[in-house]
């Protein structure tokens, strides 16, 4: 079983990214924390 969760923000905070990965299904998720309603998805990959 592989289960890796990693994530990061940018030097000005503006942008976040979460990648995650087990056996079988992996996902990338790029967030704009920018809003004014919190963050948002840019993409999930």
């Amino acid at each position: 079983m592989i289960d890796v969760y990693e994530s990061a923000t940018d030097e000005t905070g503006r942008f976040g990214a979460v990648f995650e990965r087990d056996d079988e299904t992996a996902f990338f998720y790029l967030f704009d924390m920018g809003g004014q309603d919190g963050a948002s998805w840019v993409v999930r990959w």
